[in-house]
């Protein structure tokens, strides 16, 4: 019987186990390739001397190959760069996709700089993978562009406020990796409208975003309650916003957080009120294109870096001495001190550490671009951890 070179029968580890099972699988692979080489050969007719004497070199190098594609499963764990990152290493930036100009989410500030809670994310995974957050080019893809963006690998990647749906995970040929914002879809009203409650925008006029979520949620909501209303939609949530300021719809509806941000832009903030109800809950998350397993994981783990900073209350002013300093395994693992995980993405052992260095924990983000650092001011509500009341939690590194 042929021996198994990667057999770990006396490890109980559940990684070792994993790991075993991914090795031997690739193994087995190129094995099979090796004996269906060398069976096409046999196979065929007989063939004079010298033209055996080639054919043996092409089996040789069949079997050398063999052997180098086993010793880099062996290497690297089984990791194999996607097309993603290869392209990203090769032209040196992230190439990342936002919104339209949306005051905190995505905007240029005074210095014509990209800044923003999405932007900063864009840069995090610039440093994940470049070590260097400025080496991302960030470029405005709109609704509902930004899905052929990502087909046609224009951008790498869009860090907006897209809403997590099945169907767009099923049917546009995109995946969506993590969730890094829970809100809700509400309205906006004058205060001299007199509304109270979403039910008494019965027979009003509402405008969204053309062929965004909250245009279906909120007719969703009025079929539901049995209510009509006039809806009215606009090509962009800066178009829509416009387009409430004028007093073409009564009322204004999406994501809770982007109602205040507008709010705050008006010259007459206060006679505007946000609603409290809400037409539906949401969850927003990066968008990635379909079919790269390995950058649909680098994604996500920098999402979850961010979060799992804040369980352990780390940041960029604490994380060099919590690298010096701390035991705790799982905090060593997540900085890259122990642990597979950069291997096993393709990045450096330590990009999780540049990252929160560099960057910051989800809780510094926020702050600096939504809330009580930001001239927004929004309180995050379900965007802090579970430990602390809200929706947030990383899995183990």
């Amino acid at each position: 019987m042929t021996s198994d070179p990667f057999d770990t029968t006396g490890d109980t580890s559940e990684y070792k186990k994993f790991a075993y099972i991914e090795k031997r699988k690739n193994y087995l692979d190129i094995r099979k390739a090796i004996q269906q080489s060398f069976g096409r050969v046999r196979a065929s007719r007989p063939m004079p001397r010298e033209r055996r004497r080639e054919m043996g070199g092409v089996q040789m190098k069949s079997v050398i190959a063999g052997i180098a594609g086993l010793a880099v499963i062996s290497a690297t764990g089984g990791a194999i760069a996607g097309p993603t990152l290869e392209k990203i290493k090769s032209r040196g930036e992230l190439r990342c996709g936002v919104g339209d100009p949306t005051p905190g989410w995505h905007s240029l500030d005074a210095k014509n700089r990209w800044v923003g809670f999405g932007v900063d994310y864009c840069r995090a995974i610039a440093t994940a993978v470049l070590g260097d957050p400025e080496k991302v080019v960030i470029s405005p893809v709109g609704w509902p562009r930004a899905y052929e963006a990502l087909r046609s690998n224009e951008v790498d990647v869009v860090t907006t406020s897209h809403t997590l749906r099945v169907e767009r995970d099923a049917a546009l040929g995109v995946n969506f990796p993590a969730p890094y914002m829970y809100s809700g879809i509400t309205a906006m009203v004058r205060k001299e409208a007199g509304v109270n409650g979403l039910a008494d925008l019965a027979g009003a006029t509402v405008c969204t975003n053309n062929g965004s979520s909250e245009e279906g949620l909120v007719a969703d909501w009025f079929k539901v309650n049995g209510l009509e209303y006039n809806a009215l939609s606009f090509d962009g949530l800066t178009a829509t916003s416009e387009a409430y300021a004028a007093g073409r719809c009564d009322a204004f509806a999406t994501e809770s957080g982007q109602l205040t941000a507008f709010r705050k832009g008006y010259g007459n903030p206060d006679e505007h009120e946000i609603l409290p109800e809400l037409f539906a809950l949401d969850a927003m998350g990066p968008m990635v294109v379909e079919g790269d397993e390995q950058w649909n994981n680098i994604v996500r783990a920098v999402v979850f870096a961010t979060i799992a900073a804040d369980q352990f209350s780390i940041n960029t002013n604490t994380v060099d001495k919590v690298l010096d300093t701390s035991t705790h395994g799982e905090v060593m693992r997540l900085l890259g001190k122990e642990g597979e995980h950069g291997r096993s993405l393709e990045l450096s052992p330590t990009w999780s550490y540049t990252v929160l260095k560099k960057i910051g924990s989800y809780s510094e983000i926020y702050d600096r671009n939504l809330g009580a650092g930001s001239p927004i001011g929004i309180e995050p509500g379900r965007n802090v951890i579970v430990s602390k009341g809200g929706l947030l939690h990383s899995p183990y590194f």
